[in-house]
């Protein structure tokens, strides 16, 4: 199966902490060093990486504009990584009707729902776009005006996996690593207590798999201390490379 990857550097709105941008390019240094075996899939035989290289947006339109240039190239199954939450926006927009794209389901530690030009206001940029086919995990931490929205719009916010099962169509699915718990990957953007595990996540990706087709990882964000830096980046491309075993299986 072959994967067309984008990378998108882009952390203009980032709050907390930036440096989301750094994620596509240690992406590529890192994925000679993990193992290929996951999930049971030998990946090397059974994954093939289409790089479609790495933009650099400067602001927002410029960012709608590169990626949607950018995914017009893509002939495969679209991986795209972030960057920050902005980036999903762009990308689940530019491939809805192409990919026939009914569902948005979103892995994230927040709403992103708030009235802002920035990355935690995706999921409200998105409303127009997916309408009542918005789908939320994780969510734990949230403003009132996020909860007001949420209500208005009566987006669907999941707190049991089972949830998920009665998703139906296809599926663009964004993880935002700030998802899991930071005991287990601390370097993300807004980090939150209390986030799922990676278990948890592989019966995600498991139950979804066969409806997904495109997906974005986004907002893993660097500490700037090289050594503690490869340790949560081994990790979190794992991730990838777990979740894309299971696609590859349930499209097998």
């Amino acid at each position: 199966m072959i994967f067309d990857i984008l990378g998108i550097a882009y952390d203009k709105s980032q709050s907390f902490r930036k440096g989301a941008k750094y994620f596509p390019e240690l992406f590529w240094e890192i994925l000679p060093k993990i193992e290929t075996y996951q999930n049971g899939i030998e990946l090397s035989e059974k994954a093939f990486f289409n790089n479609l290289g790495i933009i650099k947006p400067e602001n927002f339109q410029d960012l709608i504009d590169k990626a949607s240039k950018k995914l017009c190239e893509c002939v495969n199954f679209p991986l795209i990584l972030g960057g920050e939450h902005t980036i999903t926006f762009a990308c689940a927009k530019t491939l809805k009707e192409r990919l026939k794209i009914k569902n948005i389901v979103i892995l994230d530690a927040h709403p992103d729902c708030e009235d802002s030009q920035g990355h935690d206001s995706v999921v409200r940029k998105l409303f127009p776009v997916f309408k009542e086919n918005i789908y939320l995990y994780g969510i734990r931490c949230m403003s009132k005006n996020e909860e007001n929205f949420i209500e208005k719009y009566k987006i669907k916010l999941l707190s049991d996996i089972s949830e998920l099962e009665n998703i139906n169509g296809n599926v663009y699915l964004s993880i935002d690593f700030d998802v899991f718990d930071p005991s287990i990957l601390p370097l993300v953007g807004n980090p939150e207590v209390n986030g799922i595990d990676v278990r948890e996540f592989e019966k995600i990706i498991k139950i979804l798999a066969p409806e997904i087709v495109a997906i974005d990882f986004v907002e893993f964000t660097p500490s700037g201390i090289k050594e503690l830096d490869k340790i949560y980046l081994y990790l979190a491309v794992t991730i990838i490379l777990k979740t894309i075993a299971e696609i590859i299986k349930a499209k097998s």
